[in-house]
């Protein structure tokens, strides 16, 4: 938890009684014992290590994105750009972004690097967050337009997962249950829910801005006229 030290030099002081509080209707009965269960819950870091839910909301109001298996198109492309909020944004709201997904841990630097994401990454390789989420367990990838991040079409995509599948440094390992679906929830120290949403499609994330918005961090504006290398800029 280095980047506890690094990356921020004080704690939020703004009450969170400023942020908006939108549950969008899907909230599992999030009470607080049913939040201080998913907090003892382990989570994997990139070298094996565990660590509980609980040390990653216990300083900052954290923005936690839950995603699919690493090797479906639809988390490869909104990871992407998710990895362009900038860190200063993050940094002068006092927010924390983490990145949670469902294959072995042995993955994440692979995906980190080929999503040029720089912020935390964790994996629940046993799902226990995601089924005390109640994330849901479908094979529905939804419609294109169905999501501002992702690019590529449901053809598309599935032979750009099927080729990384073949080329990645573990062959024909899924890197998390293709079936599993994801979700964001944003959560303060005190176990406030700003917000909570669990994906009912691949295409069904949040916005990344609405995301944002919630957490009280300055949204970004993203261009993809640029092919890979979107072009983001601050309003």
């Amino acid at each position: 938890m280095e980047e506890n030290k690094k990356f921020f030099e004080q704690k939020a002081a703004v009450p969170p009684s400023q942020f908006i509080i939108n549950l969008d209707g899907d909230e599992p009965k999030l009470t607080t014992s049913r939040l201080k269960e998913i907090g003892e819950c382990f989570v994997y870091d990139e070298v094996g290590n565990r660590h509980t839910m609980s040390e990653l909301w216990s300083e900052f109001r954290t923005i936690f994105v839950f995603v699919r298996s690493f090797l479906c198109f639809t988390t490869k492309e909104y990871v992407e750009d998710l990895a362009l909020v900038p860190r200063q944004n993050l940094k002068q709201a006092q927010v924390r972004l983490v990145l949670i997904g469902c294959a072995h841990w042995k993955h994440i630097r692979e995906f980190k690097k080929l999503t040029n994401y720089p912020y935390m990454v964790f994996c629940d390789t046993d799902y226990d967050v995601y089924n005390r989420l109640g994330f849901q367990k479908n094979k529905e990838i939804g419609r294109p337009g169905d999501s501002p991040h992702v690019k590529s079409s449901s053809i598309g995509g599935f032979f750009s997962s099927l080729y990384r599948a073949v080329t990645s440094s573990s062959k024909f390992d899924y890197q998390g249950n293709f079936d599993q679906q994801g979700g964001s929830l944003i959560l303060s120290p005190d176990l406030t829910v700003h917000y909570f949403h669990a994906d009912k499609t691949a295409r069904d994330h949040t916005p990344i801005n609405t995301l944002l918005s919630i957490a009280g961090v300055k949204k970004i504006l993203f261009s993809h006229d640029t092919g890979s290398q979107s072009k983001v800029l601050n309003y």
